[in-house]
Protein backbone atom coordinates (compact mmCIF):
# COMPACT_ATOMS: atom_id res chain seq x y z
CA UNK A 1 0.00 0.00 0.00
CA UNK A 2 1.19 3.30 -0.65
CA UNK A 3 0.80 6.77 0.56
CA UNK A 4 -1.80 7.65 -2.31
CA UNK A 5 -4.11 4.84 -1.28
CA UNK A 6 -4.08 5.78 2.60
CA UNK A 7 -7.80 7.18 3.91
CA UNK A 8 -7.81 11.09 3.38
CA UNK A 9 -7.57 13.45 6.18
CA UNK A 10 -5.49 11.58 8.63
CA UNK A 11 -2.00 13.23 8.49
CA UNK A 12 1.06 11.01 7.75
CA UNK A 13 3.18 11.89 10.58
CA UNK A 14 0.05 11.09 12.80
CA UNK A 15 -0.39 7.63 11.14
CA UNK A 16 3.23 7.03 11.87
CA UNK A 17 3.13 7.69 14.96
CA UNK A 18 0.33 5.63 15.81
CA UNK A 19 2.45 2.98 14.27
CA UNK A 20 5.13 3.55 16.25
CA UNK A 21 2.93 3.61 19.17
CA UNK A 22 1.50 0.44 18.42
CA UNK A 23 4.99 -1.45 17.83
CA UNK A 24 5.76 0.03 21.15
CA UNK A 25 3.26 -1.26 23.22
CA UNK A 26 3.91 -4.76 21.64
CA UNK A 27 7.25 -4.61 23.16
CA UNK A 28 6.48 -3.49 26.51
CA UNK A 29 3.42 -6.29 26.57
CA UNK A 30 6.16 -9.28 27.08
CA UNK A 31 8.27 -7.20 29.41
CA UNK A 32 4.91 -6.91 31.37
CA UNK A 33 4.42 -10.66 31.16
CA UNK A 34 7.78 -11.52 32.65
CA UNK A 35 7.59 -9.06 35.00
CA UNK A 36 4.55 -10.67 36.82
CA UNK A 37 5.53 -14.50 36.21
CA UNK A 38 8.99 -13.21 38.40
CA UNK A 39 7.31 -11.71 40.76
CA UNK A 40 4.75 -15.06 40.68
CA UNK A 41 7.89 -17.45 41.07
CA UNK A 42 9.35 -15.03 43.95
CA UNK A 43 6.40 -15.15 45.67
CA UNK A 44 5.90 -19.00 45.56
CA UNK A 45 9.67 -19.06 46.62
CA UNK A 46 9.40 -16.72 49.53
CA UNK A 47 6.00 -18.44 50.97
CA UNK A 48 8.03 -21.91 50.43
CA UNK A 49 11.21 -20.51 51.92
CA UNK A 50 8.53 -19.21 55.04
CA UNK A 51 7.54 -22.42 55.38
CA UNK A 52 10.39 -24.15 55.32
CA UNK A 53 11.90 -21.62 58.05
CA UNK A 54 8.56 -22.41 60.02
CA UNK A 55 8.95 -26.41 59.61
CA UNK A 56 12.37 -26.19 60.79
CA UNK A 57 12.03 -23.79 63.71
CA UNK A 58 8.98 -26.05 64.59
CA UNK A 59 10.68 -29.39 64.52
CA UNK A 60 13.94 -28.07 66.14
CA UNK A 61 11.18 -27.34 69.06
CA UNK A 62 9.65 -30.43 69.53
CA UNK A 63 13.15 -32.28 69.26
CA UNK A 64 14.28 -29.95 72.45
CA UNK A 65 10.94 -30.43 74.20
CA UNK A 66 11.38 -34.16 74.09
CA UNK A 67 14.92 -34.17 74.78
CA UNK A 68 13.87 -31.57 77.76
CA UNK A 69 10.76 -34.47 78.84
CA UNK A 70 13.37 -36.81 79.21
CA UNK A 71 16.03 -35.00 81.68
CA UNK A 72 12.88 -33.38 83.41
CA UNK A 73 11.06 -36.96 84.18
CA UNK A 74 14.88 -38.50 85.04
CA UNK A 75 15.29 -35.58 87.88
CA UNK A 76 11.51 -35.76 89.07
CA UNK A 77 12.20 -39.65 89.66
CA UNK A 78 15.59 -38.98 91.51
CA UNK A 79 14.03 -36.08 93.44
CA UNK A 80 11.06 -38.60 94.49
CA UNK A 81 13.64 -41.55 95.37
CA UNK A 82 16.00 -38.88 97.09
CA UNK A 83 12.54 -37.72 99.32
CA UNK A 84 12.33 -41.18 99.73
CA UNK A 85 15.19 -42.38 101.47
CA UNK A 86 15.23 -38.98 103.72
CA UNK A 87 11.55 -40.22 104.84
CA UNK A 88 13.44 -43.36 105.49
CA UNK A 89 16.43 -42.21 107.31
CA UNK A 90 14.31 -39.59 109.53
CA UNK A 91 13.18 -42.33 112.27
CA UNK A 92 16.71 -43.25 112.99
CA UNK A 93 17.64 -39.37 114.18
CA UNK A 94 14.91 -39.51 116.77
CA UNK A 95 16.00 -43.05 117.46
CA UNK A 96 19.58 -42.24 118.21
CA UNK A 97 18.20 -38.78 120.03
CA UNK A 98 16.49 -41.65 122.36
CA UNK A 99 19.61 -43.77 122.74
CA UNK A 100 17.81 -46.64 120.88
CA UNK A 101 19.88 -47.39 117.69
CA UNK A 102 23.67 -46.44 117.88
CA UNK A 103 25.84 -43.61 115.56
CA UNK A 104 27.35 -47.18 113.73
CA UNK A 105 24.38 -48.43 113.50
CA UNK A 106 22.69 -45.51 111.96
CA UNK A 107 26.08 -44.61 109.54
CA UNK A 108 25.63 -47.90 108.38
CA UNK A 109 22.60 -48.08 107.12
CA UNK A 110 22.87 -44.79 105.08
CA UNK A 111 26.09 -45.88 103.69
CA UNK A 112 24.12 -49.08 102.34
CA UNK A 113 21.20 -46.28 101.22
CA UNK A 114 23.95 -44.60 99.40
CA UNK A 115 25.97 -47.31 97.61
CA UNK A 116 22.38 -48.30 96.02
CA UNK A 117 20.98 -44.49 94.95
CA UNK A 118 22.28 -42.91 91.60
CA UNK A 119 22.40 -39.08 92.30
CA UNK A 120 23.09 -39.12 95.78
CA UNK A 121 26.98 -38.96 97.40
CA UNK A 122 25.96 -37.66 101.05
CA UNK A 123 23.02 -38.44 103.53
CA UNK A 124 23.68 -36.68 106.99
CA UNK A 125 21.63 -37.02 109.80
CA UNK A 126 21.90 -33.14 112.10
CA UNK A 127 21.06 -32.49 115.27
CA UNK A 128 18.47 -29.29 116.04
CA UNK A 129 22.01 -27.43 117.30
CA UNK A 130 23.35 -28.06 113.58
CA UNK A 131 25.70 -30.81 114.43
CA UNK A 132 25.85 -33.73 112.41
CA UNK A 133 24.80 -36.84 114.78
CA UNK A 134 25.48 -39.53 111.45
CA UNK A 135 26.74 -39.65 108.03
CA UNK A 136 27.55 -42.45 105.24
CA UNK A 137 30.47 -40.51 105.08
CA UNK A 138 32.21 -40.03 109.21
CA UNK A 139 34.54 -37.48 108.59
CA UNK A 140 31.59 -35.22 108.97
CA UNK A 141 29.95 -36.37 111.83
CA UNK A 142 30.99 -33.64 114.52
CA UNK A 143 30.64 -30.68 111.99
CA UNK A 144 28.30 -27.79 112.72
CA UNK A 145 26.30 -26.35 109.77
CA UNK A 146 24.05 -24.32 112.10
CA UNK A 147 24.60 -21.09 110.54
CA UNK A 148 24.31 -22.24 107.18
CA UNK A 149 21.41 -20.77 104.95
CA UNK A 150 20.13 -24.13 103.75
CA UNK A 151 19.75 -25.75 107.48
CA UNK A 152 18.79 -22.46 109.29
CA UNK A 153 15.56 -22.53 106.11
CA UNK A 154 14.41 -25.58 106.92
CA UNK A 155 14.91 -24.62 110.83
CA UNK A 156 12.92 -21.94 110.32
CA UNK A 157 10.38 -24.01 108.45
CA UNK A 158 10.02 -27.13 109.79
CA UNK A 159 7.71 -29.16 107.77
CA UNK A 160 8.08 -32.88 107.70
CA UNK A 161 5.90 -33.46 104.43
CA UNK A 162 8.08 -30.55 102.42
CA UNK A 163 11.23 -31.42 100.63
CA UNK A 164 13.88 -28.23 100.75
CA UNK A 165 15.83 -27.92 97.69
CA UNK A 166 18.89 -25.75 98.82
CA UNK A 167 20.02 -22.73 97.16
CA UNK A 168 23.23 -24.00 95.19
CA UNK A 169 26.81 -23.68 96.67
CA UNK A 170 30.46 -24.13 96.77
CA UNK A 171 31.49 -27.70 98.60
CA UNK A 172 35.03 -28.00 100.23
CA UNK A 173 36.18 -29.59 97.17
CA UNK A 174 34.85 -26.21 94.64
CA UNK A 175 31.82 -27.75 92.98
CA UNK A 176 28.82 -26.55 92.44
CA UNK A 177 25.64 -27.95 93.98
CA UNK A 178 22.65 -28.46 95.66
CA UNK A 179 21.31 -30.47 98.74
CA UNK A 180 17.59 -31.66 99.80
CA UNK A 181 16.60 -31.93 102.90
CA UNK A 182 13.70 -32.73 105.29
CA UNK A 183 12.84 -31.15 108.64
CA UNK A 184 12.58 -34.37 111.07
CA UNK A 185 10.21 -33.85 114.25
CA UNK A 186 9.45 -35.62 117.60
CA UNK A 187 6.22 -37.54 118.18
CA UNK A 188 4.74 -34.05 120.21
CA UNK A 189 5.48 -31.84 117.07
CA UNK A 190 9.06 -30.71 118.13
CA UNK A 191 12.13 -29.58 116.23
CA UNK A 192 14.52 -32.79 116.31
CA UNK A 193 16.81 -31.82 113.29
CA UNK A 194 17.44 -32.52 109.49
CA UNK A 195 17.59 -34.82 106.85
CA UNK A 196 20.02 -34.10 104.63
CA UNK A 197 20.72 -35.85 100.76
CA UNK A 198 23.87 -33.81 98.94
CA UNK A 199 23.37 -34.25 95.18
CA UNK A 200 26.40 -35.74 93.62
CA UNK A 201 27.12 -33.25 90.50
CA UNK A 202 28.73 -35.40 88.14
CA UNK A 203 24.97 -37.19 88.22
CA UNK A 204 23.63 -34.35 87.11
CA UNK A 205 26.45 -33.69 84.55
CA UNK A 206 25.85 -37.12 83.02
CA UNK A 207 22.65 -36.65 82.75
CA UNK A 208 22.35 -32.90 80.95
CA UNK A 209 25.29 -34.40 78.58
CA UNK A 210 23.15 -37.16 77.29
CA UNK A 211 21.03 -34.78 76.43
CA UNK A 212 22.94 -32.80 73.71
CA UNK A 213 22.71 -33.71 70.37
CA UNK A 214 24.19 -30.57 68.15
CA UNK A 215 27.41 -28.77 68.94
CA UNK A 216 26.25 -25.70 69.79
CA UNK A 217 23.62 -26.93 71.97
CA UNK A 218 23.57 -26.07 75.73
CA UNK A 219 22.08 -27.92 78.57
CA UNK A 220 20.98 -25.99 81.73
CA UNK A 221 20.22 -26.88 85.10
CA UNK A 222 18.58 -23.85 87.50
CA UNK A 223 17.51 -23.59 90.73
CA UNK A 224 13.97 -22.09 91.32
CA UNK A 225 15.28 -18.72 92.25
CA UNK A 226 17.39 -18.34 89.45
CA UNK A 227 20.86 -19.45 89.97
CA UNK A 228 22.58 -21.33 87.50
CA UNK A 229 24.08 -25.13 89.07
CA UNK A 230 25.21 -26.97 86.28
CA UNK A 231 25.91 -26.28 82.59
CA UNK A 232 26.97 -28.74 79.60
CA UNK A 233 29.61 -28.03 77.73
CA UNK A 234 30.83 -26.36 81.11
CA UNK A 235 31.41 -22.60 80.89
CA UNK A 236 32.23 -20.95 84.03
CA UNK A 237 31.07 -17.59 82.73
CA UNK A 238 27.57 -19.46 83.29
CA UNK A 239 27.65 -21.65 86.83
CA UNK A 240 26.69 -19.40 89.32
CA UNK A 241 24.99 -17.12 87.37
CA UNK A 242 21.62 -15.16 88.74
CA UNK A 243 19.03 -15.35 86.30
CA UNK A 244 16.36 -14.47 88.13
CA UNK A 245 18.12 -11.27 89.07
CA UNK A 246 17.80 -10.43 84.77
CA UNK A 247 13.51 -9.60 84.31
CA UNK A 248 13.82 -10.72 80.46
CA UNK A 249 15.84 -13.74 80.53
CA UNK A 250 14.20 -17.16 79.54
CA UNK A 251 14.36 -18.10 82.85
CA UNK A 252 11.91 -14.96 83.95
CA UNK A 253 9.73 -15.67 80.92
CA UNK A 254 9.28 -19.32 81.71
CA UNK A 255 8.32 -18.66 85.35
CA UNK A 256 6.25 -15.73 84.77
CA UNK A 257 3.95 -18.17 82.00
CA UNK A 258 2.84 -20.24 85.12
CA UNK A 259 3.12 -23.18 83.04
CA UNK A 260 4.78 -26.29 83.76
CA UNK A 261 7.12 -26.43 80.48
CA UNK A 262 7.55 -23.86 77.87
CA UNK A 263 9.15 -23.13 74.47
CA UNK A 264 10.91 -19.82 74.23
CA UNK A 265 12.75 -18.05 71.37
CA UNK A 266 14.88 -14.85 72.50
CA UNK A 267 18.32 -13.43 73.93
CA UNK A 268 19.73 -15.33 76.66
CA UNK A 269 20.85 -12.82 79.50
CA UNK A 270 23.89 -14.82 80.02
CA UNK A 271 24.87 -14.75 77.03
CA UNK A 272 23.20 -12.51 74.53
CA UNK A 273 23.17 -14.84 72.30
CA UNK A 274 19.84 -15.81 70.35
CA UNK A 275 18.29 -19.03 71.26
CA UNK A 276 15.60 -21.45 71.19
CA UNK A 277 14.99 -23.02 74.48
CA UNK A 278 12.56 -25.51 75.54
CA UNK A 279 12.34 -25.52 79.33
CA UNK A 280 10.98 -27.76 82.36
CA UNK A 281 9.87 -27.35 86.32
CA UNK A 282 10.77 -30.09 87.90
CA UNK A 283 9.49 -31.27 91.30
CA UNK A 284 9.02 -34.74 92.74
CA UNK A 285 5.93 -36.87 92.06
CA UNK A 286 4.15 -36.76 95.13
CA UNK A 287 6.85 -34.67 97.52
CA UNK A 288 6.17 -30.89 97.49
CA UNK A 289 8.85 -28.40 97.40
CA UNK A 290 10.04 -25.00 98.24
CA UNK A 291 12.06 -24.92 95.08
CA UNK A 292 11.49 -26.27 92.27
CA UNK A 293 14.60 -27.45 89.92
CA UNK A 294 14.84 -25.59 86.14
CA UNK A 295 16.21 -27.81 83.54
CA UNK A 296 16.77 -25.28 80.05
CA UNK A 297 17.75 -26.72 76.96
CA UNK A 298 18.69 -24.97 74.18
CA UNK A 299 20.39 -23.96 70.57
CA UNK A 300 21.88 -21.19 68.81
CA UNK A 301 19.18 -19.99 66.09
CA UNK A 302 22.01 -19.14 63.70
CA UNK A 303 23.21 -22.50 63.71
CA UNK A 304 19.69 -23.92 63.39
CA UNK A 305 18.46 -21.92 60.78
CA UNK A 306 22.19 -22.21 58.82
CA UNK A 307 20.52 -25.13 56.58
CA UNK A 308 17.48 -22.73 56.19
CA UNK A 309 20.16 -19.81 55.16
CA UNK A 310 22.04 -21.80 52.82
CA UNK A 311 19.19 -22.81 50.85
CA UNK A 312 17.86 -19.22 50.59
CA UNK A 313 21.17 -17.93 49.37
CA UNK A 314 20.97 -20.89 46.67
CA UNK A 315 17.23 -20.14 45.77
CA UNK A 316 18.31 -16.19 45.50
CA UNK A 317 21.00 -16.86 43.19
CA UNK A 318 19.25 -19.43 41.08
CA UNK A 319 16.06 -16.58 40.86
CA UNK A 320 18.57 -14.13 40.19
CA UNK A 321 20.09 -16.17 37.67
CA UNK A 322 16.67 -16.79 36.19
CA UNK A 323 15.44 -13.03 35.90
CA UNK A 324 18.82 -11.93 34.59
CA UNK A 325 18.72 -14.51 32.15
CA UNK A 326 15.62 -14.28 31.33
CA UNK A 327 15.40 -10.36 30.66
CA UNK A 328 18.92 -10.77 28.80
CA UNK A 329 17.21 -13.28 26.45
CA UNK A 330 13.87 -11.34 26.29
CA UNK A 331 16.12 -8.43 25.29
CA UNK A 332 18.37 -9.99 22.33
CA UNK A 333 14.28 -11.47 21.15
CA UNK A 334 13.35 -7.82 20.62
CA UNK A 335 16.63 -6.45 19.40
CA UNK A 336 16.85 -9.36 16.77
CA UNK A 337 13.20 -9.26 16.01
CA UNK A 338 13.59 -5.58 15.61
CA UNK A 339 16.62 -5.95 12.95
CA UNK A 340 14.92 -8.97 11.51
CA UNK A 341 11.93 -7.09 10.15
CA UNK A 342 13.22 -5.98 6.94
CA UNK A 343 14.42 -9.24 6.22
CA UNK A 344 11.40 -11.07 7.06
CA UNK A 345 9.66 -8.41 4.49
CA UNK A 346 12.38 -9.25 1.61
CA UNK A 347 11.99 -13.05 2.37
CA UNK A 348 7.83 -12.62 2.16
CA UNK A 349 8.18 -11.36 -1.27
CA UNK A 350 11.22 -13.94 -2.17
CA UNK A 351 8.99 -16.16 -0.74
CA UNK A 352 5.92 -15.32 -3.27
CA UNK A 353 7.92 -15.00 -6.03
CA UNK A 354 9.34 -18.22 -5.43
CA UNK A 355 5.64 -19.98 -4.92
CA UNK A 356 4.73 -18.22 -7.93
CA UNK A 357 7.62 -19.76 -10.03
CA UNK A 358 6.40 -23.46 -8.43
CA UNK A 359 3.22 -22.67 -9.64
CA UNK A 360 3.91 -22.11 -13.10
CA UNK A 361 6.62 -25.29 -12.99
CA UNK A 362 3.74 -27.14 -11.88
CA UNK A 363 1.62 -26.25 -14.29
CA UNK A 364 3.94 -26.89 -16.85
CA UNK A 365 4.91 -30.40 -15.76
CA UNK A 366 1.34 -31.23 -15.84
CA UNK A 367 1.20 -30.50 -19.22
CA UNK A 368 3.87 -32.40 -19.89
CA UNK A 369 3.03 -35.19 -17.98
CA UNK A 370 -0.44 -35.11 -19.91
CA UNK A 371 1.09 -34.79 -23.23
CA UNK A 372 3.46 -38.12 -23.02
CA UNK A 373 0.88 -40.13 -20.70
CA UNK A 374 3.06 -40.82 -18.20
CA UNK A 375 2.72 -41.80 -14.76
CA UNK A 376 3.92 -40.31 -12.07
CA UNK A 377 5.53 -41.21 -8.36
CA UNK A 378 6.91 -39.60 -5.42
CA UNK A 379 8.40 -40.98 -2.58
CA UNK A 380 9.02 -39.24 0.55
CA UNK A 381 12.30 -40.97 2.54
CA UNK A 382 11.78 -39.16 5.54
CA UNK A 383 8.11 -40.27 6.12
CA UNK A 384 7.94 -43.58 4.05
CA UNK A 385 5.02 -41.43 2.37
CA UNK A 386 4.46 -42.31 -1.49
CA UNK A 387 2.16 -40.47 -4.15
CA UNK A 388 0.82 -41.62 -7.50
CA UNK A 389 -0.90 -40.30 -9.91
CA UNK A 390 -3.87 -41.85 -11.20
CA UNK A 391 -2.19 -42.77 -14.81
CA UNK A 392 0.35 -44.56 -12.48
CA UNK A 393 -2.48 -47.02 -11.57
CA UNK A 394 -4.49 -47.26 -14.62
CA UNK A 395 -0.87 -48.54 -16.47
CA UNK A 396 -1.76 -51.43 -14.20
CA UNK A 397 -5.33 -51.73 -15.05
CA UNK A 398 -6.17 -50.30 -11.50
CA UNK A 399 -7.93 -46.74 -10.20
CA UNK A 400 -6.00 -44.68 -7.17
CA UNK A 401 -8.76 -46.18 -4.31
CA UNK A 402 -8.42 -49.62 -6.03
CA UNK A 403 -4.64 -49.68 -4.33
CA UNK A 404 -5.42 -47.28 -1.50
CA UNK A 405 -3.93 -47.31 0.81
CA UNK A 406 -0.40 -46.69 -0.92
CA UNK A 407 2.71 -47.29 0.24
CA UNK A 408 6.40 -48.59 -1.04
CA UNK A 409 4.89 -51.99 -0.83
CA UNK A 410 2.63 -50.86 -3.72
CA UNK A 411 5.06 -50.96 -5.66
CA UNK A 412 7.58 -53.84 -4.40
CA UNK A 413 3.78 -56.10 -4.17
CA UNK A 414 3.23 -55.14 -8.15
CA UNK A 415 7.14 -55.38 -9.28
CA UNK A 416 8.25 -58.86 -10.73
CA UNK A 417 11.07 -60.23 -8.57
CA UNK A 418 13.70 -60.53 -10.57
CA UNK A 419 13.36 -56.85 -11.57
CA UNK A 420 12.43 -55.85 -8.10
CA UNK A 421 16.35 -56.70 -6.36
CA UNK A 422 17.53 -54.97 -9.65
CA UNK A 423 15.65 -51.78 -8.96
CA UNK A 424 16.49 -51.92 -5.22
CA UNK A 425 20.54 -52.38 -6.03
CA UNK A 426 19.94 -49.07 -7.88
CA UNK A 427 18.25 -47.37 -5.07
CA UNK A 428 20.90 -48.30 -2.74
CA UNK A 429 23.05 -46.18 -5.04
CA UNK A 430 20.97 -43.46 -5.49
CA UNK A 431 19.71 -42.67 -2.52
CA UNK A 432 23.59 -41.49 -1.16
CA UNK A 433 24.37 -39.92 -3.97
CA UNK A 434 26.55 -42.26 -6.25
CA UNK A 435 24.33 -42.30 -9.34
CA UNK A 436 22.15 -38.93 -10.04
CA UNK A 437 19.19 -40.98 -11.42
CA UNK A 438 17.79 -44.35 -12.35
CA UNK A 439 16.27 -46.15 -15.72
CA UNK A 440 15.42 -49.32 -16.21
CA UNK A 441 12.92 -51.25 -17.70
CA UNK A 442 10.78 -53.40 -15.59
CA UNK A 443 8.11 -56.19 -14.96
CA UNK A 444 4.65 -55.03 -13.17
CA UNK A 445 1.83 -57.11 -12.43
CA UNK A 446 -1.37 -55.87 -14.38
CA UNK A 447 -5.17 -56.22 -12.63
CA UNK A 448 -5.40 -58.85 -15.45
CA UNK A 449 -2.97 -61.11 -14.76
CA UNK A 450 -0.21 -60.60 -17.27
CA UNK A 451 3.28 -58.67 -17.34
CA UNK A 452 3.53 -54.81 -18.65
CA UNK A 453 7.16 -53.59 -18.99
CA UNK A 454 7.29 -50.51 -18.17
CA UNK A 455 9.85 -47.87 -18.13
CA UNK A 456 10.98 -46.61 -14.55
CA UNK A 457 13.18 -43.28 -14.64
CA UNK A 458 13.42 -41.58 -11.30
CA UNK A 459 16.05 -38.96 -9.59
CA UNK A 460 16.24 -37.42 -6.33
CA UNK A 461 14.35 -33.96 -5.76
CA UNK A 462 15.85 -33.28 -2.54
CA UNK A 463 18.89 -33.51 -0.69
CA UNK A 464 20.10 -33.25 2.73
CA UNK A 465 23.58 -30.97 3.26
CA UNK A 466 25.66 -34.39 3.17
CA UNK A 467 23.99 -34.88 0.06
CA UNK A 468 21.98 -38.03 1.23
CA UNK A 469 17.93 -37.83 -0.38
CA UNK A 470 15.41 -36.80 1.13
CA UNK A 471 13.02 -36.79 -1.91
CA UNK A 472 12.58 -39.02 -5.31
CA UNK A 473 10.26 -38.90 -8.07
CA UNK A 474 9.77 -40.56 -11.78
CA UNK A 475 8.06 -41.90 -13.78
CA UNK A 476 6.67 -44.89 -15.49
CA UNK A 477 5.91 -45.62 -19.25
CA UNK A 478 4.60 -48.20 -21.30
CA UNK A 479 6.77 -49.72 -23.29
CA UNK A 480 5.08 -53.34 -23.58
CA UNK A 481 4.35 -52.84 -27.36
CA UNK A 482 8.36 -51.77 -28.33
CA UNK A 483 9.85 -54.38 -25.85
CA UNK A 484 7.23 -56.74 -27.89
CA UNK A 485 8.52 -56.13 -31.23
CA UNK A 486 12.22 -56.12 -30.37
CA UNK A 487 11.49 -59.47 -28.56
CA UNK A 488 9.72 -60.48 -32.47
CA UNK A 489 12.71 -58.95 -34.13
CA UNK A 490 15.25 -60.92 -31.91
CA UNK A 491 13.75 -64.18 -32.08
CA UNK A 492 13.62 -63.74 -36.14
CA UNK A 493 17.14 -62.84 -36.46
CA UNK A 494 17.52 -66.17 -34.19
CA UNK A 495 15.29 -68.06 -37.02
CA UNK A 496 17.09 -66.59 -39.85
CA UNK A 497 20.38 -67.36 -38.28
CA UNK A 498 19.90 -70.85 -37.76
CA UNK A 499 18.34 -71.26 -41.61
CA UNK A 500 21.54 -69.91 -42.53
CA UNK A 501 23.58 -72.41 -40.68
CA UNK A 502 21.64 -75.39 -41.48
CA UNK A 503 22.21 -74.46 -45.63
CA UNK A 504 26.08 -73.84 -45.35
CA UNK A 505 26.70 -77.18 -43.47
CA UNK A 506 26.29 -79.46 -46.19
CA UNK A 507 29.04 -77.09 -47.89
CA UNK A 508 31.27 -77.47 -44.96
Amino acid sequence: MNFADEPRGIPRKVRREAIGNGRRADRRTPWIILAVGLATIGGILGFDLHLAHRTLTENEGERLSHAAEVVGSTLSRRLQATANALDAIAPDLIQMLEGEISQTAANSRMESMVSAMSGVRTLLLVGTAGEVLASNRPLLIGLNFHEDERYRHIRENPTPERLHISRPFVTPHDVFTITAGKAVLHADGRFAGYAIAAIDPEFFSQLLAASVYADDMRTLLIHGAGKIIHSVPDDARLVGFDLGAAPDSLFNRHLASGAHKSLISGTTASTGEQRIAAVRSITPASTPTDFPLVVSLTRNLDAVHAPWRRDLWVRSLLFGALALISAAGLWAFQRHKRRSEADLAAEEAERARLEQALREDRQYLAEVVWGTDAGTWEWNLLTDAVHLNERWAGLLGYTLDELAPISIDTWRRLTHPEDLTMLEGLLARLIPGRIEFIEARVRMHHKDGHWVWILDRGRAVERDAEGKALRLAGAHLDISAAQDAEIRTRAALRYARSLLEASLDPIM
